[in-house]
């Protein structure tokens, strides 16, 4: 795993092994924040290591605190949350990797290096 994974996401953030080659990086930042946090995240882990070359895809789900809802709710809340950044996750990795993509947006904006299969967002 990335050393750099916490501290991309800064403080009280919390890196935890999500299953094969996934983790999740859970932080509480605002929307723009969280963007670059994840775009760092993904410059970190896009290194060479001799010949072989590693890329991150990340889907990223912005939610607003407010809409998670009370204690009773937080549990499935959760896991739609962790649901809609995985769906990212796989689109990112469909249109060819090496990208941030946000959940919930259609198309799913990508952040990163353009390329002729996906978009600059600014």
């Amino acid at each position: 795993m990335c050393p750099d994974a916490a501290v991309a996401g800064g403080a009280g953030s919390i890196v935890a092994r999500f299953g094969g080659e996934e983790f999740a990086v859970i932080v509480r930042l605002p929307g723009a924040p969280a963007v670059d946090a994840a775009e760092r995240l993904r410059g970190a882990v896009a290194k060479s290591i001799g010949s072989i070359s590693v890329t991150a895809s990340i889907g990223l789900a912005i939610v607003d605190r407010a809409a998670i809802g009370d204690r009773s709710r937080n549990q499935d809340s959760l896991r739609e949350i962790l649901r809609s950044a995985d769906r990212a996750m796989y689109q990112a990795k469909q249109q060819g990797g090496d990208a941030v993509l946000i959940a919930g947006r259609t198309p799913p904006r990508s952040i990163g290096d353009p390329s002729p299969m996906r978009q600059r967002q600014r």
